[in-house]
């Protein structure tokens, strides 16, 4: 395990039935920002919520630091689902209390830090409001505050971007770093997401999954290295040589994802789009190969 290693999880697996939906997990996880891609079905809400212990992992454990008791590992692990819920007839700052003394002593610093954090995320103006009033946004920023009131080291949250537009997307990246900026703010995020724009944005490292195992774990930079060589424009919307659609085109022809250049191809710089799909799919291009030179 790397010294820079927050959480390391090893050959994790959950169990459905006779349904593997996530088998032989194993990564570390360093500080700052990774993102879990796949696609629908891949085993990323699954691998959250095992991690989090709300499901019982078949195999596998965890490892925090130095730490392998299980339940003090769950104690500084914060798992934020895609709508975070708030408590009817709690205030933000009744819920924040609350929260963080089940695992601090008691005492009127833990009001003083509960409106502290509430200030730097602007929930002051409704920290007596009940919890059923506040707005989504609100609910977000509150489950956010809630973590670093916990003192947690790892925060899971789990699609926190889905169905949110432009300006809310980004609203919620800000909010996130602005958790990250606090004193003893946590050391690593895992954030599941579809979006790819926001992983080459904001995250800084990716761990693909695909059918319940990791494809690949490592960093952004790296990973869209790995189409490099294999991204091409080619003449026309329809090309004859194998390859990979990327659904996008330019005014010279599709951009396109080959082992091989075709007839006519010219090379081009891969993006994060371009190391999903061909992480994914460069396998049909070798059945394809196969077929054709039995």
């Amino acid at each position: 395990m790397s010294q820079e290693t927050v959480l390391r999880v090893e050959d994790l697996a959950y169990q459905q039935g006779r349904l593997w939906l996530i088998k032989g997990i194993t990564f570390d996880l360093a500080p700052g920002f990774t993102a879990v891609i796949g696609p629908n079905g891949a085993g990323k809400s699954t691998l959250m919520r095992t991690i989090a212990g709300l499901l019982h992992a078949a195999r596998g454990r965890l490892l925090l630091g130095t730490t392998r008791d299980t339940r003090l590992i769950a104690r500084r692990i914060g798992y934020i689902p895609q709508f975070p819920g708030a408590y009817d007839n709690l205030s933000p700052l009744e819920f924040l209390v609350r929260t963080a003394w089940w695992d601090q002593s008691g005492g009127r610093h833990l009001f003083q830090r509960a409106e502290a954090v509430l200030e730097r995320l602007g929930l002051l103006d409704v920290k007596q409001q009940p919890g059923r009033l506040l707005h989504p946004s609100e609910r977000r920023r509150l489950a956010l505050a809630s973590v670093w009131m916990r003192r947690v080291r790892v925060v899971l949250l789990d699609e926190p971007t889905a169905e949110l537009d432009p300006e809310q997307r980004l609203a919620f990246w800000q909010e996130l770093y602005l958790l990250d900026s606090l004193p003893e703010s946590p050391e690593s995020y895992l954030i599941t997401t579809h979006l790819l724009s926001e992983v080459e944005s904001y995250c800084d490292a990716v761990l693909l999954l695909d059918r319940g195992r990791v494809r690949y774990d490592g960093s952004v930079r790296d990973f869209i290295a790995t189409a490099h060589g294999h991204a091409f424009v080619a003449p026309g919307r329809f090309p004859e040589a194998p390859h990979i659609d990327t659904g996008r085109f330019s005014d010279t022809g599709a951009w396109v994802l080959a082992a091989a250049p075709g007839e006519g191809f010219i090379p081009r710089t891969p993006d994060l789009t371009d190391a999903y799909l061909w992480a994914l799919n460069r396998h049909h291009l070798d059945n394809a190969r196969e077929e054709a030179n039995p």
